[in-house]
């Protein structure tokens, strides 16, 4: 072999070897983004993947109130998520069998104190991403950026386009910022900044060029209406040839919604507060196209008021601008779970209203609770509503539930994506179209009972009937008396001997006798656990009277 002919195949040999290695790497980034760790059952839910300390600015990667991170394509879910392999935010699809999110590679954002906004139009994927402040401000340096993508049906993937990000959406931080589309195919962003309401649209139909932010504030007609509090926030939606723009203003304790007419001059807007009972700066809203009847809905949260949770609805036909047009319908009341956070979901084949929110459960504990209501008839149960994502561990703080802008369907089901700001984690959970989420509940009668005067060591029983008003089955962790004489209050029936299953309907009769020692007021308390959670341990206050022998 001449020496000639040797330098060729070991030059080839070099090449095919270093072609080797490259695809391996490669295959092992593929591979490391195409796995995950499996999301594990929770009470109620799944866990899913951690992210680092202060990822979203705050821990609080699901945040904030308006905003979406989720859409529905190609009958998969998909979320904005950050990725802690590649510390960025990326596009992340949901495994339905094992209920796992899976990490497709595409990037979005690498500022880990951004969060955003996801609107899936059917043919475009857009991610308005921002830097997060609790209060918004100008930064010119750190404006919104917006990612738009072009989706493979094929490979399932997304692509990013050519010319994006593009800049100078926005004129520095904020807590809320979110995006719609109009019929024109103009694109809407809206937020809060220096304590003014502020616009800007894309221009021409050009998704990459955009105006110069605006305050709503120097529009005639709106003016001292759109200067709000700097904690206050705002939100758009697509409805009716026209853009909608809701806020909160906490100065005036009132909601405002200002109207926008497709192809309408900048300044063409109308105002109107359609509820002025008080205000806090959690809004969420739905347009009217999740329901075939028509109609524009908002789910808002009172600061003092009862109730603490209000759906407000405007009919399609209805004239937005009237405050008489928005229909008021009480959602959850003022109660010591302290509701928060709400965000309102549309199952257009169900007929059915979902509102999710994050409820306190025990002391140190939070969880996202639901309720649902028929379209055409609304109505929120009262009490407390179902666990949807809920953990038992200690101290849990899962919070901040978002989801979709897009109408629900039979296919889609109904996905909720939350976080946990102490053990900086996802979870989230499923529902198929016009599901419930099974639940027991507790109901214990009477729930306080003073068993009066009664002489030393004489002795008076009571009868106390813990009921499973839920719709599965209930089970007593434990009983137990505690308080300052609980030496003078006795459970008497075998009862008491946890655990202890009651189905639904069902009751248990537990007997609890008074037989005061001394001559005082007595009083203690009757504790039942059990696995309904936002309300175990339910307390039952007892109370008596010692008195002399006669």
């Amino acid at each position: 072999m001449s020496t000639r002919n040797f330098q060729h195949d070991q030059n080839c040999i070099v090449a095919f070897t270093n072609a080797m290695i490259l695809s391996i790497v490669f295959l092992g980034i593929l591979l490391t983004f195409a796995t995950a760790q499996k999301s594990q059952p929770i009470y109620a839910g799944y866990r899913d993947i951690s992210y680092p300390e202060n990822t979203g600015g705050d821990n609080r990667t699901t945040g904030e109130k308006p905003e979406s991170k989720l859409w529905w394509n190609d009958n998969l879910w998909w979320a904005a998520m950050w990725s802690t392999g590649d510390s960025a935010y990326h596009i992340f699809r949901l495994d339905s069998p094992s209920q796992t999110w899976i990490d497709t590679g595409t990037p979005i954002d690498r500022r880990s104190d951004s969060k955003s906004d996801a609107l899936w139009d059917g043919q475009k994927l857009y991610i308005l991403s921002h830097v997060f402040h609790k209060k918004g401000a100008h930064a010119p340096k750190k404006g919104a950026k917006l990612f738009r993508y072009s989706y493979d049906t094929q490979t399932k993937s997304y692509a990013s386009d050519p010319g994006f990000p593009a800049a100078n959406i926005s004129g520095g931080v904020a807590e809320a910022m979110t995006i719609a589309k109009d019929t024109k195919g103009t694109l809407w962003v809206t937020y809060v900044e220096d304590g003014k309401v502020m616009i800007n649209h894309s221009l021409k139909g050009d998704d990459a060029r955009w105006g110069t932010p605006v305050s709503l504030a120097s529009v005639s007609g709106v003016d001292s209406a759109a200067h709000v509090a700097a904690d206050d926030i705002s939100t758009v939606v697509a409805f009716n040839h026209g853009i909608g723009v809701m806020w909160s203003n906490q100065n005036a304790g009132k909601f405002y919604f200002a109207a926008h007419e497709d192809g309408a001059d900048d300044n063409a807007w109308r105002v109107v507060s359609p509820y002025s009972l008080s205000t806090d700066d959690h809004i969420n809203m739905a347009s009217f196209s999740c329901d075939e009847n028509g109609g524009l809905y908002a789910v808002v949260k009172t600061l003092y008021n009862e109730p603490k949770f209000v759906l407000l609805k405007c009919d399609k036909d209805a004239d937005y601008l009237q405050p008489e047009s928005w229909k008021a319908y009480k959602v959850h009341g003022k109660e010591s779970t302290k509701p928060s956070r709400a965000i309102l979901l549309i199952d257009q084949s169900a007929r059915k209203l979902y509102v999710f929110y994050r409820l306190q459960v025990g002391k140190k504990s939070r969880a996202i609770y639901y309720k649902s209501s028929d379209l055409d008839s609304i109505y929120f149960p009262p009490g407390n509503g179902k666990p949807f994502i809920a953990t038992t561990e200690a101290k849990s703080q899962i919070n901040d539930p978002t989801s979709t802008k897009q109408c629900l369907t039979g296919q889609s089901g109904i996905v909720v994506l939350a976080s946990d700001k102490r053990r900086m984690r996802y979870y989230h959970n499923y529902l198929p179209s016009g599901g419930n989420i099974s639940a027991p509940n507790i109901s214990v009668s009477p729930a306080l009972f003073d068993y009066g005067d009664l002489a030393i060591n004489q002795t008076k029983k009571q009868e106390f009937i813990i009921k499973n008003n839920g719709d599965a089955t209930l089970k007593i962790k434990k009983i137990e008396l505690t308080g300052w004489n609980v030496d003078d209050f006795t459970i008497v029936n075998q009862s008491k001997n946890a655990p202890i299953s009651i189905p639904v309907d069902q009751s248990l009769t537990l007997r609890v006798k008074f037989h005061p020692a001394t001559m005082e007021t007595k009083s203690a308390t009757l504790k039942i656990y059990s696995n309904v959670i936002d309300r175990t341990p339910f307390k039952v206050t007892l109370l008596g009277n010692g008195k002399a022998k006669p």
